[in-house]
């Protein structure tokens, strides 16, 4: 009985898809490692600002936070009603 892994076309294409795979895989990782960089930098940059201002005016901040808290608790009260 034959195979179709004995047959040389089907051989070669197979081979082809591979290394195929092989590059899209690669291009893959470097796209998404970037796009991680990209991100941790931009959340890092943001981190340092966050606490300058926080130095800078802590009272602001604190209510800030305060009110935010305040409208999540009305908005989670509603939904359970």
């Amino acid at each position: 009985m034959v195979s179709l892994l004995d047959d040389p076309k089907i051989n070669s294409a197979l081979r082809l898809l591979n290394e195929a795979a092989k590059n899209r895989k690669d291009d893959v990782q470097e796209l998404l490692s970037n796009r991680y960089s990209d991100i941790r930098d931009a959340v890092g940059r943001a981190s340092v600002q966050a606490a300058k201002q926080v130095r800078r005016s802590p009272w602001v901040s604190i209510g800030t936070a305060a009110a935010l808290f305040f409208i999540v608790g009305i908005l989670m009260g509603r939904s359970s009603k």
